[in-house]
């Protein structure tokens, strides 16, 4: 394994990967917005903008174009305030003021369009940029993450609305002139939770609250077929949903007892079930976090266990495809520092890792379909603090390709991982992860073999007062 250097990011906004993986945007404590290459790692576009602001920003993210896969604009937000920048048209910026009408939640459109949705009024703000002007929609489902999903292929937008005590569906043609309302469902539901197109565009989904087991299913260009039950006798409905990257299989992880239902979208009947029990007659691998004598963290075969806790009726969990369809990841809030890998082909588990810390993110390679990323939760200061550094700056990872799971630890002992992500470029042929901290990131170049795996820290060459020094910054008026 090779690391690069530590460059500068702030926490929560971190560092992020544009659409393409040609760029890194990060913020400075003094205020600086620095894009990097990611195939030399230099700094290559600086703008300033008030500090002030900047460290008040709770959002950074690549403004990203169906019809332009080289994305070259990028939004600084707060909740009173939003930056748009261009770093091929450095000179142009836009700003959108918010301090009569704070931002809980910001969102991008397939073709720019920046969606604003109010932390006091009920409603969403779209603004497009292009024409600077802004239209609002009302009672969206502010209350929720996942109450407006983009079609993959067309400019179609749907969206759960709030209003009379019942949910509506709407479906919105876009385009920069405006939206418009093409259909218009009142809902079935008690108060639904998540909307979502397949990958393919073929199909849409609505989740109902997780004490109806219910999921409610549309087709392009947004009509209604049918309301699916599992025949199975579930008093709770569904903590997550999840389409196969394929479109192929629809996952429905259910609340009561944390099962997880693999429905086939010819049909939309369950094909098989996966269950979070240790009474796995076909599994093969399991392996349990270790910290060794000389304070290391390691792998190691375990016997397979006997004992699990009973399922009880609020049994979150959380599921993750890969990028072929081919396994499926998992992890409950009952055994919260398990990872299940499942063959999906074989219908059986192939792999669990015994965690020492709880589970809080899983990721599988964009387009190598065998390599799953484990990001757990920070250990409490109130553990021991070598204990502490240990866990806080290590990452882990599973290859089905692998003789065993490997462990990634960050040789700095105040670097705490709070966020990771794969980096994907053409340029970049290893597998590559940028890994965020609080007030830096770093990015990590897995080797395939493993006797290469020594962790090996590329010193800086220049702070990064230095690399300002010789790089053209472009000064945002305050407002």
């Amino acid at each position: 394994m090779d690391l690069t250097a530590l460059y500068a990011s702030l926490s929560p906004t971190y560092a992020v990967i544009s659409p393409s993986g040609h760029w890194i945007a990060s913020l400075s404590r003094s205020g600086h917005v620095l894009i990097r290459s990611t195939e030399t790692l230099e700094l290559q576009h600086v703008f300033l903008l008030n500090p002030g602001f900047v460290q008040k920003a709770n959002w950074l993210f690549w403004i990203t174009r169906r019809d332009s896969p080289e994305t070259t604009q990028i939004c600084v937000a707060s909740t009173e305030k939003a930056f748009v920048l261009n770093f091929r048209q450095e000179f142009f910026y836009a700003t959108i003021d918010c301090t009569w009408d704070h931002v809980k939640r910001i969102e991008c459109s397939p073709t720019g369009e920046l969606l604003l949705f109010s932390e006091i009024h009920n409603k969403v703000t779209i603004w497009a940029l292009e024409l600077k002007k802004g239209f609002a929609i009302s009672h969206p489902k502010n209350d929720i993450d996942q109450a407006v999903a983009f079609h993959p292929h067309s400019n179609l937008c749907s969206m759960l609305i709030r209003k009379s005590g019942s949910d509506f569906l709407n479906f919105y043609q876009t385009s920069l002139d405006g939206w418009y309302l093409t259909r218009n469902y009142k809902l079935p539901t008690i108060d639904a939770t998540s909307v979502s197109w397949s990958p393919n565009g073929q199909w849409l989904v609505v989740q109902d609250i997780t004490l109806n087991p219910i999921i409610h299913l549309f087709s392009y260009p947004g009509i209604f077929l049918f309301s699916y039950e599992v025949e199975d006798d579930l008093h709770l409905g569904f903590s997550t949903i999840e389409w196969s990257p394929d479109s192929s299989l629809l996952a429905l992880c259910s609340l009561q007892n944390s099962t997880i239902y693999i429905l086939n979208t010819q049909t939309f009947s369950p094909i098989f079930r996966l269950r979070h029990g240790f009474q796995q007659p076909f599994a093969m691998n399991c392996w349990q976090e270790l910290v060794s004598s000389q304070y290391k963290l390691t792998y190691q075969r375990a016997t397979w266990p006997s004992i699990m806790k009973t399922p009880n009726q609020h049994e979150h969990c959380k599921v993750s495809f890969n990028a072929n369809s081919s396994f499926i990841a998992s992890y409950t809030l009952l055994q919260k520092n398990i990872v299940w890998i499942w063959n999906a082909r074989s219908q059986c588990l192939d792999t669990i890792l015994i965690q020492q810390q709880p589970i809080e993110h899983l990721s599988w390679h964009p387009t190598s379909p065998h390599h799953l990323m484990i990001l757990t939760k920070p250990v409490k200061p109130k553990a021991a603090k070598e204990m502490q550094s240990l866990h806080n700056c290590s990452i882990y990872f599973w290859s089905y390709e692998w003789n065993e799971p490997r462990i990634i630890s960050i040789p700095k002992s105040d670097f705490s991982i709070q966020k990771a992500e794969w980096l994907h470029a053409v340029h970049q042929h290893s597998l590559t992860v940028l890994i965020s901290g609080r007030d830096a990131y770093i990015i990590a170049y897995l080797l395939e073999s493993e006797e290469e795996m020594s962790s090996q820290l590329i010193l800086s060459q220049g702070s990064l007062d230095e690399e300002l020094e010789t790089t053209q910054t472009i000064h945002i008026p305050a407002n």
